[in-house]
């Protein structure tokens, strides 16, 4: 004998509104672009504060020849992640949906971080075979990353390039 009364199936979908996900894709959009543009603009008015070229920096370079500045770098670099993972943990309510916002944020920030310093101070130059400093994945050999993906691809030839050859000589 049932004392509840009868039972009723669960719903197939969770209950809540269907715009749930929407908001949540939209809030976290949002703020990887917003973070995306202000650590842009916070490496640019750096470079022009301390007079650096971008190119002395990346790929990192020996720490004896720039000194704290790649501490300061990676430093950077693992706050970037600590506050993608922040909003990612925030925006998911599973450890599946938390790791998959992350990855959303981490990708529209990686993207739009890019295009940001592109447009502000015209790099990473397009079609030159720049290191990532994140990946170091020469971009002659790998289709893209970050404003690569968007801004067209590199052409995976397996052979080196005029302008890879371009960039070893002052990478290397």
């Amino acid at each position: 004998m049932n004392l509840r009364g009868p039972t009723i199936p669960a719903p197939v979908h969770p209950p809540g509104p269907p715009t749930r996900f929407r908001a949540v894709a939209a809030a976290v959009l949002a703020y990887a672009v917003a973070m995306a543009f202000l650590e842009s603009a916070v490496v640019v008015y750096l470079q022009r504060a301390l007079g650096i070229d971008p190119r002395a920096l990346f790929p990192l370079q020996n720490p004896v020849v720039t000194g704290d500045l790649a501490t300061i770098e990676v430093g950077r670099e693992a706050a970037t992640l600590v506050m993608l993972g922040t909003v990612g943990w925030l925006a998911g309510r599973s450890g599946l949906e938390r790791l998959a916002w992350t990855a959303v944020a981490f990708g529209t920030w990686d993207i739009f971080y890019y295009a940001w310093l592109w447009a502000f101070i015209g790099w990473p130059v397009q079609g030159t075979g720049m290191r990532n400093s994140k990946s170091h994945v020469p971009s002659e050999d790998w289709p893209g990353h970050g404003v690569s993906v968007v801004a067209g691809p590199c052409e995976p030839t397996g052979r080196r390039s005029a302008r890879a050859s371009w960039v070893a000589s002052w990478s290397s």
